[in-house]
């Protein structure tokens, strides 16, 4: 008997295929005859809201109630000096000739509260802020304004940005960059002199896709979030920024007019820490007019940022002795060698948290990263008839990253004053943020 020989392979394929499109062809058919439904479709189920109050370490306790948003943050920067030559430096406490053997202290604790309301909420162009230091058991109101922000098409405008109350003065590289994301233990004992820092005003920001121009007024004032009166020092002061709009890459100036008034008008600048005390100060000067300008320069090539700014400062009829012209500016870079970089808040014009792995939340992120960054820099306050002195120092050290704003740092300072005292000094932070 003779067996049948089975088909060949691409028989049996196509055996297979015309079983499956006659049953595809009559399934409608056999749905008629017994009447089955056709298969019910499954409704989306819209994910959770997220609930109205919760925390995370480093982005602080975030409330929502309907389209009103607040977030409340907490900063902690413990500081550590150890200084090698005590006749350079002198602590806040002890007069500057008393040599000064180190110490430790909370240099800020800080509440800082945002408010805003949801991207879908027409108040979304509103937002505030305040923000206060309680290091020093006294409450020191650094930050309390409101401001609105607003898309436009106005030509090259895209965006219009304004705000009062009391806030930063834009001027300056550094010091439109908080404390907290710098590669440094403080920003430049050049930035500390020249830039306005905080001041009750207005501000008018203007963006276009890689440009930008500020523009405020402002009373002196201390105190109270609302003073019986301002003070007697006012000023005008703005900042023009060009962007790139792909890589990192910033050029700025800025210029502040400054009319002392009765108050007078200092310059002065410790050294790397605020546990040190003044190594330059012109104390109180009783001039006509302060006109402060500078220059900036930013750049990020992948894991390398570099940055550099150079300040001026006339000060005119200082006494009745004649003008003065100071100057000061600083070079800095910072390189993260294994994983992270320094991030970019283009709107603000400065930089913002490292983008680093967050060691915190779980240890599939490894260690966290490690930042290297050295910085040199100069400050002469010395011109005619103002003798503030003139220092030079340079900051080298490394940063450990446990999370975005949570860091460890140690650092090496070398200061160098009218050129023949010099000191140096170990200093070190445990920085949080919850």
């Amino acid at each position: 008997m003779t067996r049948a020989r089975p088909a060949p392979w691409g028989v049996r394929v196509g055996w297979v295929a015309g079983a499956a499109l006659a049953l595809t062809a009559g399934a409608p058919a056999v749905r008629a005859q017994t009447g089955a439904a056709p298969p019910v479709a499954v409704p989306e189920v819209d994910a959770p809201a997220p609930p109205p109050l919760s925390f995370r370490f480093g982005d602080g306790v975030r409330w929502r109630a309907g389209a009103f948003r607040a977030r409340v943050r907490t900063r902690l920067h413990l500081d550590l000096v150890e200084p090698s030559f005590g006749d350079v430096f002198g602590s806040d406490e002890a007069a500057e000739a008393e040599p000064f053997d180190g110490g430790r202290g909370l240099r800020r604790a800080r509440w800082l509260g945002d408010l805003g309301f949801a991207e879908s909420s027409p108040w979304a162009p509103l937002s505030g802020r305040i923000q206060i230091d309680f290091a020093r058991s006294r409450i020191r109101w650094l930050d309390a304004y409101a401001r609105a922000t607003f898309g436009t098409d106005l030509g090259p405008v895209t965006e219009v940005d304004v705000r009062a109350g009391e806030f930063r003065e834009a001027f300056g590289l550094e010091a439109m960059t908080s404390v907290t994301h710098i590669a440094f233990i403080e920003r430049s004992p050049a930035s500390n002199a020249f830039t306005p820092g905080r001041s009750r005003g207005a501000q008018w920001r203007l963006r276009g896709a890689d440009w930008s121009l500020s523009i405020g007024h402002f009373r002196r004032a201390e105190g109270l979030p609302f003073p019986d009166e301002l003070g007697t020092e006012a000023a005008t002061t703005a900042r023009a920024l060009l962007q790139s709009s792909g890589a990192l890459a910033q050029l700025g100036a800025s210029v502040s007019v400054r009319d002392p008034g009765g108050d007078g008008i200092r310059f002065s600048a410790r050294p790397g820490t605020r546990l040190l005390n003044r190594v330059v100060d012109t104390g109180r000067l009783d001039a006509d007019r302060a006109v402060l300008y500078g220059t900036e320069a930013l750049w990020r090539l992948g894991a390398v940022t570099a940055w550099a700014e150079a300040f001026g400062a006339h000060v005119e009829d200082v006494g009745g002795a004649g003008d003065a012209r100071l100057s000061g500016g600083h070079v800095a870079v910072s390189w993260f060698p294994w994983e992270g970089r320094t991030s970019w808040r283009r709107a603000r014009g400065g930089m913002g948290p490292p983008d680093v792995p967050d060691a915190l939340s779980t240890r599939a992120n490894g260690d966290g990263a490690v930042e290297f960054a050295l910085r040199a820099g100069w400050t002469d306050l010395d011109d005619g008839p103002v003798a503030g002195g003139r220092v030079r120092d340079l900051e080298v050290g490394a940063n450990w990253y446990l999370q975005r704003s949570t860091r460890v740092m140690l650092h090496w300072l070398t200061v160098r004053v009218d050129g023949d005292a010099t000191g140096h000094a170990l200093l070190g932070r445990i920085q949080i943020e919850l």
